[in-house]
């Protein structure tokens, strides 16, 4: 399957709706500051005309974040039942 110019950017601004939907989970593992950078570098990377790389990577970091968010409710949910 491929993928055209108008498919990533609509991958782009649903990845962009998922990152903002995740949020932040525990501000000592991230910061809202250190997601709103990658998003603000994916975001130059998307005006420069680089709509692949930037919902590549934009989906690198939504992965990033929800395994952390993920593995910070595993803690919290094992610790519960302790």
């Amino acid at each position: 399957m491929s993928f055209g110019r108008q498919d990533y950017r609509r991958a782009n601004q649903d990845l962009l709706r998922a990152l903002g939907a995740l949020g932040t989970c525990d501000p000592r593992e991230m910061s809202m500051n250190d997601m709103l950078s990658h998003v603000m570098e994916m975001d130059d990377v998307e005006i420069a005309g680089d709509y692949e790389t930037a919902a590549r990577s934009r989906m690198a970091i939504l992965g990033y974040y929800f395994q952390i968010c993920m593995d910070l409710y595993l803690v919290r949910d094992v610790n519960k039942s302790d």
